[in-house]
């Protein structure tokens, strides 16, 4: 089974979000654990709250910024209560349709429970000529932890 992609991004790619997700994060409503983010606008402004919609998250990842570590949730129906993922057992069996974990400023991984949206965003990734692509899927999953830190 297909889980998701893990590849690296350049660390003077400005516009992550948008360009790797593009039009996919109007679907959703986002949460971002709090102790899972560290983003900064050019300006040195610390960005990102942990509640989202779709056209807020839009809007937002069309401005450039520095992604240091970024844990995404997305959701197809806003939840009663945000949590905080923390396991890959608990992302599977969770109402979670996407989890994005970006780490070290370079280092992205994306599942997604929908093959459609995978296969999108490995398309925006070919776009984004990104190195050491993977297809994660049964046989090579390595994260246990859903979290960044």
């Amino acid at each position: 089974m297909i889980y998701g992609l893990s590849f690296d991004i350049s660390q003077d790619e400005l516009m992550v979000l948008k360009k790797v997700f593009d039009k996919i994060l109007l679907k959703y409503y986002w949460f971002i654990p709090q102790d899972q983010n560290e983003v900064w606008f050019d300006d040195n402004d610390y960005i990102f709250s942990e509640k989202y919609t779709g056209v807020n998250l839009y809007s937002l990842s069309e401005n450039k910024f520095k992604i240091l570590f970024l844990k995404l949730q997305a959701y197809k129906n806003e939840p009663n209560k945000y949590c905080n993922i923390e396991s890959f057992d608990e992302y599977l069996s969770s109402s979670c349709e996407l989890m994005a974990l970006i780490y070290d400023c370079e280092y992205m991984e994306v599942y997604s429970k929908d093959s459609e949206v995978t296969l999108t965003i490995e398309k925006n990734v070919d776009k984004l000529h990104c190195s050491n692509i993977q297809i994660i899927t049964d046989e090579n999953i390595q994260r246990n932890r859903m979290n960044i830190l």
